[in-house]
């Protein structure tokens, strides 16, 4: 199969074996692949479900860079870039090697960059079949001519049943993600989530493009009949794929883009969206893609017999994920680019700063007491000055648990009440908090009993009862009725002048039920 190697096999890298070498499969082909050897599981409606065992998520602390002089001066040393010397990398890399040597390997030439001016031309060397697959998913398949010309900028090397040797390796685990830019490889060993693949193409874009005046992002993008982009940033779980999988807009991409003096563009030709308690009436574009051949899930739980997904367990971990071309989302935009952003979003999981006012979260200061004059109280004053262009005061939010309001914060022009799941309590506190500007009581949705337990485990002062827990055992989506049904006792209650609402994961079910409740 040379013709598809493009101009150079795994020789040019150092890498040999005995075993084969399968260049370029497509989907079917890895599917079988996956299959024979016990990689995977056919699920009912055609996805390939995948377990990645001990490591469910990524591995930010074993992740190193080589500390090299090419590089050195560009990369912010720390917890989060740790360094690896050149010779614990040239151990690993042997290592690995060898390890490999005797494996079946699956290879992937392919493209990171929607922008031909910035695509970046990478091989995805992988020692199973289902990882193959997965990056095939992930990032952009070249043409068939693009394919004979291909040649690797850079390559990683993936071989989760490899265990690294922190003695030799220099290595904090048996785990490791080493990053070595001199070289232009990335090495991932005793790790199975297929996540680290893509995040490693990630962080080499990471490097390579703010060098050549591109700026990198964390969100997902969409773009208006119009030709309005818009830009969602914020962490795991904040909402980036849902917001920005709208059937009414185009999707440009939902995880990682660059934004360059041409405009915004993904880097990669697929999604990596979370399952968990994904609903067809909430999500329908995404839950689709979990219903097709092609699409690998990794972590989620089915049944043995009819082999039919469970997308509300966590039985195996809360971040299960599916894998998929982007082409299976129906209003995908083809190629991958749109103008300047006009409207940029910021998703967090508090009630941080929009518009005309500023949430000062916490209780504690960095220096000074709770109520000292010269440190929170010329914070809060400090924060109300003028926006940008001098036009408004800002209003200033604060947070408030369970207990006494402190006196501090009754300088606050309006208090988010803690979730809090009685309503009995909430009245208590709102009686005896003596406050008299608004006051938002906290309502969050519970998405499922696991997570209620964990809560009532973790968090015993929210109160979650067995009665909730049990009512979550029996259906999954009754978390948004409960709190539907306990906004609406907060409102007639006529204590408090609205709710702030943490929907987790059903964004547009909890937005259609209130839109209904305020009709």
């Amino acid at each position: 199969m040379a013709s598809t190697q493009g101009t150079s096999g795994l020789d040019a890298h150092g890498i040999s074996t005995t075993g084969a070498v399968y260049w370029n499969l497509t989907a079917a082909v890895l599917y079988e692949h996956a299959l024979q050897r016990g990689e995977g599981t056919l699920a009912a409606e055609g996805p390939l479900v995948c377990r990645t065992g001990q490591h469910t998520g990524r591995s930010p602390n074993d992740k190193f860079f080589v500390k090299e002089p090419s590089s050195e001066a560009h990369i912010q040393w720390g917890k989060v870039n740790r360094p690896l010397a050149p010779e614990h990398f040239a151990a690993l890399r042997a290592d690995v090697v060898t390890h490999l040597g005797n494996k079946d390997l699956f290879v992937q030439n392919l493209h990171a960059g929607a922008d031909p001016a910035y695509r970046l031309p990478v091989r995805m060397v992988s020692e199973y079949a289902w990882h193959s697959l997965f990056v095939r998913n992930l990032f952009i398949v070249p043409t068939a001519e693009e394919l004979a010309a291909h040649t690797p900028e850079w390559t990683v090397i993936c071989a989760p049943t490899f265990k690294a040797d922190p003695a030799k390796h220099g290595t904090r685990s048996d785990c490791v993600i080493a990053v070595n830019i001199a070289a232009k490889e990335v090495i991932i060993g005793g790790t199975s989530y297929a996540g680290e693949n893509k995040k490693s193409i990630f962080t080499v874009l990471n490097y390579v493009l703010p060098l050549k005046g591109v700026l990198p992002m964390h969100c997902s993008a969409n773009i208006g009949t119009s030709g309005d982009t818009a830009l969602f940033f914020g962490l795991s779980g904040t909402g980036k794929t849902t917001l920005s999988s709208d059937p009414d807009r185009g999707l440009i991409g939902d995880d990682e883009h660059g934004w360059s003096d041409r405009g915004v563009f993904n880097f990669e030709g697929g999604c990596y969206a979370k399952t968990i308690r994904l609903s067809a009436e909430a999500e329908p574009q995404i839950y689709s893609t979990t219903r097709r051949f092609g699409t690998v899930l990794e972590n989620v739980e089915f049944d043995p017999t009819t082999r039919v997904l469970d997308l509300d367990s966590s039985k195996y971990t809360e971040n299960t994920r599916a894998a998929y071309p982007i082409e299976f989302i129906d209003n995908a935009v083809p190629g991958g680019q749109g103008g300047h952003p006009s409207t940029v979003v910021m998703l967090t999981a508090d009630a941080y700063g929009v518009n005309d006012f500023l949430f000062v979260y916490g209780d504690r200061p960095e220096s000074g007491s709770r109520s000292d004059d010269l440190t929170v109280r010329s914070m809060l004053e400090q924060a109300r000055v003028a926006g940008p262009d001098g036009s408004r005061r800002r209003r200033i939010g604060v947070a408030a648990g369970p207990g006494p309001l402190p006196p501090w914060k009754r300088d606050a022009d309006f208090v988010c009440v803690q979730v809090e799941h009685s309503l009995d309590r909430l009245l208590a506190w709102r009686d005896g908090a003596r406050f008299d500007g608004p006051v938002y009581a906290g309502v969050l949705v519970l998405a499922g009993a696991a997570m209620a337990r964990k809560l009532s485990a973790d968090v015993p002062q929210l109160a979650v009862s067995a009665d909730i827990i049990d009512t979550l055992e029996r259906s999954p989506h009754a978390g948004v009725d409960m709190a539907c049904a306990h906004i609406e006792a907060i409102r007639d209650s006529g204590a408090f002048d609205g709710v702030h609402v943490i929907p987790v994961a059903r964004y547009r079910e909890v937005a259609a039920r209130l839109e209904q409740m305020r009709r």
